[in-house]
């Protein structure tokens, strides 16, 4: 048995994770005083700035699961742009071709209100996606500090019966994601 961290990208990710969770607490039972173990991290990560609802209030969201929420929505398409752009140039001005093949028109981004979401729009949440690279890193570099810290995986294992065969150490990480989506889509490479 191994830790977890599982990553639910886009608002079907999201929605995926808060029903596995639901399920995983009920067939914990008690175990776990009808929380998660620590040694089991969950992170939605989508481009609104708050999690969006699961419609009829069928799962929790995540977040209030004791999951984490990575919201990356900005002010604007063209905050997003410019700040891609800008990186690229710095970093590597060669690569601006490639980016030409798929960055959305700054002025049909534009129209779409980006804190609320992508829109469906793969181009756009990759954008989105990429000029928030560093506070995704970031955010996941926390969930796997605090799964280092973990201490539940010998309770979970003599819940389970088995003995792990790995060192207390390793994480397994699995992505949930939509491929047909906007966002969640639009992440799975960058992520």
């Amino acid at each position: 048995m191994e830790k977890l961290l599982v990553i639910g990208l886009g608002g079907s990710g999201g929605k995926t994770l808060a029903f596995l969770m639901d399920e995983l607490k009920f067939r914990l039972g008690d175990a776990f005083n009808g929380e998660l173990p620590d040694c089991w991290e969950f992170v939605h990560i989508d481009v609104p700035l708050k999690p969006d609802g699961i419609g009829k209030k069928l799962a929790t969201p995540v977040d209030q699961q004791g999951g984490t929420y990575v919201g990356l929505g900005a002010t604007s398409y063209q905050e997003v742009d410019s700040t891609v752009y800008g990186k690229l140039q710095s970093s590597n001005p060669s690569a601006e071709s490639a980016l030409a093949r798929w960055r959305p028109d700054k002025n049909q981004g534009g129209k779409i209100l980006i804190a609320a979401g992508a829109g469906a729009y793969r181009a756009i949440g990759r954008m989105v996606t990429v000029s928030r690279a560093d506070h995704i890193h970031a955010q996941l570099s926390q969930v796997l500090q605090r799964l280092s810290r973990s201490e539940d995986l010998g309770k979970l294992e003599s819940l389970s019966g088995e003995s792990s065969s790995s060192t207390s150490s390793s994480v397994r990480a699995i992505i949930v994601s939509s491929l047909v989506g906007g966002s969640g889509a639009s992440m799975v490479l960058d992520v």
